[in-house]
């Protein structure tokens, strides 16, 4: 059985992560350029939400520029915590900071080889490939964190086969 941290606010913490690394991954893929706050409501899908989500709360980009981001994984560390992702492109695990900071948390996160090109698979950002926004990059880094029992980070990795 887990202990109580997973309990009371923290569920309050993952939802508004999960709500952050969702613009995190849609301006990385290039399906949100705007660098503007949304002006679109939050969709409840479940009555539930309005007890974690103000009715009124508006998506807000926080920070953009990555390649394809998934594995998002709150870290409470104290009374503040801290938000890892991965950018698999960019082989890159990330840590954004509740004060808006994004550092690098490791590199290298999941194929450690020389020869990349011959690992992982390429993936598009889903335009044609005469447009002139179209772009291509190989899934070689980490896409899957969590945290064991003794706080220990686990990384899945596409390319190096792990975890």
């Amino acid at each position: 059985m887990r202990d109580t941290r997973f309990q009371g606010d923290f569920a309050m913490k993952t939802l508004w992560m999960a709500v952050v690394v969702f613009f995190l991954t849609i301006v990385g893929v290039g399906l949100a350029r705007a660098q503007k706050p949304s002006d679109k409501p939050v969709v409840r899908l479940d009555p539930a939400l309005d007890a974690l989500v103000s009715p009124d709360a508006k998506l807000e980009l926080v920070k953009g520029g990555f390649g394809f981001t998934e594995g998002a994984l709150w870290v409470q560390k104290g009374k503040i915590g801290y938000l890892l992702f991965s950018d698999i492109p960019a082989n890159v695990i990330y840590k954004w900071t509740p004060d808006g900071k994004v550092s690098v948390y490791l590199d290298h996160s999941g194929y450690t080889g020389q020869d990349i090109w011959r690992v992982g698979f390429m993936q598009t950002n889903g335009k044609d490939r005469n447009d002139p926004l179209f772009e291509e990059f190989p899934m070689i880094g980490s896409n899957g964190l969590a945290l064991d029992r003794q706080d220990r980070l686990i990384i899945a990795t596409w390319a190096g086969r792990s975890a």
